[in-house]
């Protein structure tokens, strides 16, 4: 019957074949069972209920894929997304693992809407091979960071940003040996290197000092068991992200996640400018030295030395003076404030380029963005953020709402305007302005100020929040 099923005659293989070819896929593939449950607890979720979820998830798919395409692959939870997930939108951004899955649901659809059309495929060609390796590569050394970090191997230092850990550290030494004993059995292509190496390690760790008065690894308390319920996860998922504020999607992200008044690379650019300007003074500085020396001679240029140094070194500071000023004035603020006298100072200074051509160290586009008085954006760019609201509205419409919720979207669209009719989109005044909606607004408002998940911004205090708010 499998025969049959399956053509195995005419693919040239065996029933026998097959089986021992997915025993050694499991093998191979049975680390996931560990790793990715432990990748993913670090953004809350439980990792009992993971276990359980990553067993079903590998069998179902790669049933699945067998059943209705015949071809012998295996599939299981992405190594690379899950640490994503976990990592960097749990942990980097304050989003909590039910939201982030409420995205990965959405993704989903996303990614099945285009492979169905067939947009993936073209996708995937127009790709360069070279930079699916570097993907491949990246995504490679991302978890093997996380790895290292975890076992102690690397460690965090203020200095280089990441050190070696003790190697003197029986713990250190036991992950440092797990390392080594996998590439010497994937090396010699042992079946299952992998899981047999992890199981080697957790054994030993059974007598290993963790340092912290335990052992590396605990006996469980069971040794077998029926698995975890996956109910605690099961259909956890929320779309709060994508109800609160959906129509930021359209607005560009270098607007949205604008931190300063500058973006990145025109800081930089200034300051590859004021470093030029150093560079040229202290040139310039010893030319005047060279002239004067060759002018007067060595004992007189001697007693010059302090002079020269000291007209240098006024300069040099009067060049960080302007720097810190530019620093200082390229951090927004909550409320309206800023004495820019010191910035149009330097936006009358010249410095000359490599060509020898005079150009302003202050472009004129970056004094009126360094003069923003609040917040980080221009008119321009608080035009973009403004313009969200329509698009939420937009999407908040096609949702059927019940009869209770049918209002939704009417109270939603509001939450940007002002009593007083100088608000966004619709200038609406405070008659036209539900008690909904004002609550809403109060509550938004004070989330944008002390919530400490913002990648733009930083949190002021709840009791700043509230006295800004005059609560």
């Amino acid at each position: 019957m499998l025969n049959r099923l399956y053509k195995l005659d005419q693919d040239g293989t065996t029933v026998g074949r097959e089986l021992a070819a997915g025993a050694t896929t499991f093998a191979a593939m049975a680390y996931i069972l560990a790793v990715n449950p432990a990748i993913l607890s670090a953004a809350g979720m439980p990792q009992a209920a993971l276990i359980t979820v990553t067993a079903l998830t590998a069998a179902v798919s790669t049933l699945l894929m067998g059943f209705l395409t015949n071809y012998p692959l295996a599939l299981a939870p992405g190594m690379g997304i899950n640490a994503y997930f976990a990592f960097t939108v749990c942990l980097g951004l304050g989003v909590s693992w039910q939201s982030a899955l409420g995205l990965v649901f959405v993704n989903g659809c996303i990614f099945l809407a285009l492979s169905v059309t067939g947009i993936r495929e073209k996708i995937i060609t127009a790709i360069p091979h070279q930079l699916k390796l570097a993907i491949t590569c990246g995504i490679g050394l991302f978890i093997a960071f996380i790895g290292l970090k975890n076992g102690g191997i690397v460690v965090s230092s203020p200095a280089t940003f990441v050190t070696h850990g003790d190697f003197g550290t029986p713990a250190v030494l036991l992950c440092f040996g797990g390392i080594l004993l996998t590439a010497v059995l994937i090396a010699r292509r042992i079946p299952g290197a992998i899981i047999l190496s992890i199981l080697a390690v957790t054994f030993l760790g059974l007598f290993v000092s963790n340092g912290k008065g335990g052992s590396v690894t605990a006996m469980p308390g069971a040794l077998f068991d029926l698995p975890a319920s996956p109910m605690p996860t099961m259909f956890q998922l929320n779309f709060d992200l994508l109800l609160h504020d959906f129509g930021k999607v359209g607005v560009r992200e270098e607007v949205l996640v604008k931190a300063k008044k500058l973006y990145p690379a025109q800081l930089e650019v200034i300051k590859q400018r004021l470093g030029l300007v150093r560079r040229t003074l202290q040139n310039e500085s010893l030319k005047l030295r060279m002239d004067f020396l060759l002018q007067n001679g060595n004992e007189k240029f001697q007693a010059a030395q302090k002079e020269f140094d000291s007209r240098l070194s006024d300069q040099l500071r009067q060049i960080d003076e302007y720097a810190e000023a530019i620093v200082w004035a390229n951090e927004p603020t909550v409320l309206p404030e800023g004495n820019f006298d010191q910035l149009m100072e330097i936006a009358n200074l010249q410095y000359e380029d490599l060509s020898g051509k005079k150009l302003p160290i202050l472009t004129l586009e970056e004094i009126q963005m360094l003069s923003i008085r609040k917040g980080s954006l221009d008119e321009e760019e608080r035009l973009q953020i403004e313009s969200h609201v329509l698009h939420t509205l937009s999407f908040l419409q096609q949702i059927p709402w019940t009869n209770e919720l049918r209002n939704v979207p009417e109270i939603a669209r509001g939450h940007h305007e002002k009593l007083n009719g100088t608000g966004y989109p619709y200038r609406l005044s405070a008659p036209e302005i539900p008690v909904q909606t004002r609550m809403m607004t109060i509550s938004d408002i004070f989330d944008a100020l002390a919530a400490a998940d913002r990648p733009y911004k930083k949190a002021v205090s709840i009791e700043r929040a509230l006295e800004i708010l005059e609560l």
